[in-house]
């Protein structure tokens, strides 16, 4: 019976994360131009027919394996036919892809628990028994270097870590902890280092949103919001980088430019409920009360995971209404 009615639910969702989008996710880099497999199987999925939807998927994929939007609309139409390995499947084709997708990790986290499989999409980097020996040891090691108050050499295994499974938030938050960890009169040199090694490996990314972070966390926010756009200029869509510039910019008081961030990658990342939030939180200081609404909207009818940012999100929308409320009886009595 549970799983009958998680199926209706996720159902549902799917369905309006397509009619609102046209896509489930987006294209990492350049201007997408979907096929005629594609739309075919956008309107077969809206129209309920998910069997011939997957049929049209699974001939485009032939042609184009790396194709983002095929494998999450592939994973929509499993989803609805109740098959959740295959769904399960098709998102892990897409995590091998583009594993800077969270969002999309989450939700193949979420469908493991669904169908009782002890893995985890982070298990996806580290299949072999090597590296996964190796994330223990660099993770164990940071933390013996740390208490010994080597803060270079640990923060230096942190990212050895970093680079074995990419773009992973439980890391991410480590290193925020371990950063802020790292008494004052040592962050002047684990700051250098890091600078250091950055030009020695310009094309490193996780190195990158390390050092951007580090100048964030120290207020340096215009060498912070120029490192975010070089992660973001050799990793489209990355993120952590996203969350990090987003952050940067509005701690600036730059709403306009973080709702545009914002803007620009939210179609890869429609289901992401933070993303939704911080770019009603820009609309609402815009002015821009109507479109604050409905992102609100978003977080708390079709995105209500996050229980928290949800009752959040739904005391900004009674704010926001009575606010448009309030403008309106003062500008009619003028």
């Amino acid at each position: 019976m549970k799983r009958s009615v998680l199926l209706v639910v996720v159902v549902e969702a799917c369905v309006v994360c397509v009619m609102l989008y046209g896509v489930s996710a987006g294209q990492t880099t350049g201007q997408y131009r979907p096929s005629a497999h594609l739309v075919k199987a956008q309107e077969l999925f809206r129209s309920g027919d998910y069997r011939e939807a997957v049929l049209e998927l699974e001939l485009l994929l032939r042609r184009d394996p790396r194709n983002l939007t095929a494998l999450h609309l592939l994973h929509d139409c499993y989803i609805a036919l109740g098959e959740f390995r295959k769904a399960a499947d098709a998102l892990e084709r897409y995590v091998r892809i583009a594993p800077y997708d969270l969002n999309v990790r989450n939700e193949l986290d979420h469908l493991y628990q669904l169908i009782g499989s002890p893995k985890r999409a982070v298990d996806i980097f580290t299949e072999g028994k090597e590296s996964r020996e190796a994330l223990r040891r660099w993770i164990h090691l940071s933390r013996v270097l740390g208490k010994r108050g080597k803060y270079t050499e640990a923060l230096e295994a942190l990212c050895k870590a970093m680079r074995i499974v990419p773009y992973n938030e439980t890391l991410h938050s480590r290193l925020i902890e371990f950063l802020r960890g790292i008494p004052e009169r040592h962050r002047a040199q684990v700051q250098s280092w890091l600078e250091q090694e950055t030009r020695s490996k310009p094309y490193d990314v996780e190195l990158l949103l390390v050092l951007g972070l580090s100048y964030q966390l120290a207020g340096q926010y215009e060498k912070a919001e120029q490192t975010y756009y070089s992660v973001l200029k050799k990793a489209p869509g990355h993120l952590l980088a996203v969350y990090g510039l987003v952050g940067v910019l509005m701690n600036q008081r730059e709403y306009r430019q973080a709702a545009r961030i914002i803007e620009s990658v939210i179609q890869q990342y429609p289901r992401n409920a933070e993303l939704r939030f911080r770019l009603a939180e820009c609309y609402s200081v815009e002015g821009r009360y109507e479109d604050a609404l409905e992102q609100y909207q978003w977080v708390t009818e079709i995105l209500p995971r996050n229980a928290a940012l949800a009752k959040e999100a739904e005391d900004r929308i009674e704010a926001v209404q009575n606010y448009i409320l309030e403008h309106a009886t003062a500008s009619t009595k003028k």
